[in-house]
């Protein structure tokens, strides 16, 4: 799993256009086949367990550079033409001052070279009515607070409360 996950993810960082499973077969002169890498995505779930399995070694090799400090990260991605669903539904931006069509990802980071160790995409899956504003709206049935605060106990890094850095994008 590792080794068709470092290739794909170094293909996606090198890559200055249109990425396709095709594409890189084409640059590994067919050494890897298309169909690998698809079956690879459809078959896996990854997730934030899975990226700390993976990102493990690099932190514990590294963790006296790393230091004690935890950046805790809501970023948004906006989509404004992708139909709704849980994942991608209406979240506030503080950037634009109003409510965007976008996914919105939790992320947890570790040190000044700020390695990935944790994450969560914001689910909206409770439908409900605002008498206020007489519409129909979708919420999380945990706050951002309640997730971040997993996202710290899956990051299984020793900090204290002094250690911790809260950033928002």
């Amino acid at each position: 799993m590792h080794k068709t996950l470092d290739i794909y993810t170094d293909y996606l960082i090198c890559q200055n256009s249109y990425a396709t499973t095709t594409g890189l077969s084409d640059l590994l002169c067919g050494e890897m086949g298309h169909n690998k890498f698809t079956r690879f995505f459809n078959g896996t779930a990854l997730g934030s367990q899975d990226l700390w399995g993976y990102i493990k070694p690099e932190v514990r090799k590294n963790e006296k550079k790393l230091g004690r400090i935890l950046i805790l990260d809501d970023s948004i991605e906006e989509r404004p033409y992708t139909n709704e669903n849980e994942i991608m539904c209406w979240h506030y931006s503080h950037a634009k001052g109003r409510h965007v069509k976008r996914i919105n990802i939790l992320s947890c980071l570790v040190g000044a070279v700020t390695l990935p160790v944790s994450y969560k995409i914001v689910h909206k899956e409770i439908v409900f009515y605002d008498t206020e504003s007489k519409k129909v709206k979708k919420k999380a049935s945990m706050t951002r607070n309640e997730h971040f605060r997993n996202l710290i106990k899956q990051s299984h890094i020793n900090t204290n409360s002094q250690g911790v850095k809260e950033k928002e994008n």
